[in-house]
């Protein structure tokens, strides 16, 4: 009898650690897919404003070559100088109503601001959340002091880099004559898009 109960036991010995392993794995991989589908959708997000920000100023390069003078000089070297003396060569060049190439470098004033701000004020964003989600498995003192500073900085730095760059943009659009409507037009599409990232970032990653 001793032996029929042992070999009667046995099966319901594995029958519980099954229903264990079974809850467990379930806990387990109920946990891995949301995190692995949290982080593949960030890092989707990170991949294609990344691109975004790399096509942009590749474009923004590429005019900013074609509006070089033959002494190395570029359209951002005129937004930087004060004096008549210094910009009078490139006067010719960009500024109206004797320039040739006054269009490019108006064009490149205004994509800059419309285009390139929002991509990567996004993919800075983007980023920290990024490296904020990565930090939460963590218990060190240091990770919970990056993920409670990470985000706030980052957006103090995106908006200081946009309010330098915005202010860049429109002293070197008065140099040469863009008007202020078309200015403040690039800054809303500016504003637009970034809008659009964001949400798309804040967005509910796919199931």
């Amino acid at each position: 009898m001793s032996a029929a109960a042992v070999l009667q036991e046995a099966p319901s010995r594995p029958d519980v650690a099954d229903v264990g392993g079974d809850r467990g794995g379930t806990g387990g991989t109920r946990s891995g897919s949301d995190s692995s589908g949290s982080s593949g959708f960030s890092m989707v997000t990170l991949s294609w404003l990344a691109a975004g920000s790399w096509i942009t100023g590749l474009v923004l390069y590429a005019v900013q070559q074609s509006l070089q003078l033959p002494s190395g000089y570029g359209v951002e070297d005129l937004f930087g100088w004060s004096t008549p003396g210094t910009v009078i060569a490139a006067v010719l060049n960009w500024c109206p109503p004797n320039s040739s190439r006054w269009r490019a470098a108006v064009i490149y004033v205004l994509a800059d601001t419309a285009f390139f701000l929002p991509f990567y004020g996004a993919l800075i964003l983007v980023a920290a959340r990024a490296l904020d989600a990565a930090l939460q498995a963590g218990t060190a003192p240091v990770g919970k002091l990056l993920r409670a500073t990470l985000q706030p900085v980052s957006w103090l730095l995106v908006i200081a880099l946009w309010f330098v760059d915005g202010v860049e943009n429109f002293a070197g659009g008065q140099r040469i004559a863009v008007a202020i409507w078309a200015f403040v037009a690039s800054v809303a599409i500016a504003v637009a898009l970034f809008v659009v990232f964001w949400r798309s970032v804040l967005a509910a990653p796919d199931k």
